[in-house]
């Protein structure tokens, strides 16, 4: 292996470029001895695989479920065809590194197939890298591996670090001086939206107000919380992308940010929130119980049927300000620049 490392990340096109984890991630790897090959396709093929093998070292597999989406037989050969390529990665010589974000995709109930090439990349990886210890015994767990490390999640920029005042960001938004839950990110099932509306209007008095805004591309989803919405006072529900300026001024606007998920192993958008200093309700579920803790919000176990509610309520009665500056801390103390400098060693094989 020559002294400088050539890696590239799976998936890996342009369209990754809108991916904020995913920049700082790449920025943070690459320096005089780490470059990051810059790919126009998202997959690899066998013949990649061997044109390549003397000029790039490390293949950085993130989302894995891009390779063999479908279903019936295109999904069974899709699933054979990547182990059956990362094998010939390994005989090649190619240094495999996984970032697990994920146990298994979010909108299907895993079934033996699923299992079977997770279980088998997390073999042939040299390295699974996770974000917390709480995913560490997960992935050790349900994929019978040994090869796991801890790298957190960096924090994510601010567009602007002081954010706006809160009553120049509500005037801007035309909000009035109601407390305001919000829940920001791409909506779907399993991030708990429909219960959350639920929990709302269980707990509100008429002083608050809850606004959903992300895209939905689940139009059955969509219209059924349009739906459920049309009928509600103090709930809005927005289908859009917002811009990293747009997310800003909404959080800056907001009270609490609540990201109810269902389960999930590690969350961007709980960072994401930490990093611009707002408190988060969330599940105590993979890594939201240690980034969240007591002090940067307030996490709720996902088996209780009025956990969310209760939060809901209690969020009124904290200093949710201080809070916020808590995440804030708890973020910045993962820097990129040690994340980056973990990565380098896992893809160079040091301990």
């Amino acid at each position: 292996m020559r002294q400088s490392l050539i890696v590239r990340f799976v998936p890996s096109s342009v369209r990754w470029n809108s991916n904020s984890f995913y920049l700082s991630l790449r920025d943070a790897v690459e320096g005089p001895d780490v470059s990051i090959l810059r790919s126009e396709d998202d997959f690899i093929g066998l013949r990649w695989l061997f044109e390549h093998r003397r000029c790039v070292d490390v293949l950085h597999l993130h989302w894995l479920h891009y390779h063999y989406s479908g279903s019936g037989i295109s999904r069974l050969v899709g699933s054979f065809k990547l182990v059956c390529k990362l094998l010939c990665a390994r005989a090649l010589g190619y240094r495999l590194i996984w970032t697990v974000h994920n146990l298994y995709p979010h909108d299907s109930t895993p079934d033996l197939l699923e299992r079977f090439v997770r279980m088998a990349v997390a073999n042939l990886a040299h390295v699974i890298s996770v974000f917390c210890s709480e995913a560490a015994v997960r992935v050790r767990r349900e994929f019978r591996c040994s090869n796991v490390v801890v790298i957190p999640h960096g924090p994510y920029s601010v567009v602007d670090e002081d954010l706006e005042s809160r009553a120049h960001a509500r005037a801007l938004l035309g909000w009035n001086d109601k407390f305001v839950y919000l829940f920001f990110g791409a909506v779907r099932r399993y991030k708990g939206v429909e219960s959350l509306v639920a929990s709302f209007c269980a707990e509100s008095t008429g002083d608050s107000r809850l606004l959903i805004v992300g895209r939905c591309s689940d139009e059955v989803l969509e219209m059924e919380l349009r739906s459920r919405v049309r009928q509600l006072q103090g709930v809005q529900f927005v289908n859009a992308f917002l811009s990293e300026v747009e997310l800003d001024r909404h959080l800056a606007a907001c009270d609490v940010v609540v990201l109810p998920y269902r389960d999930v192993l590690t969350s961007g958008s709980v960072v994401r929130a930490m990093s611009a200093g707002r408190a988060v309700i969330a599940p105590e579920v993979g890594c939201i119980r240690s980034m969240v803790g007591n002090d940067a919000g307030i996490t709720y176990s996902p088996i209780e049927a009025d956990g969310l509610q209760a939060a809901l309520g209690k969020a009124r009665r904290l200093d949710l300000a201080a809070m916020g500056q808590v995440g804030r801390r708890k973020c910045a103390e993962n820097s990129w620049l040690s994340i980056g400098e973990a990565f380098r060693r896992a893809y160079r094989g040091a301990p």
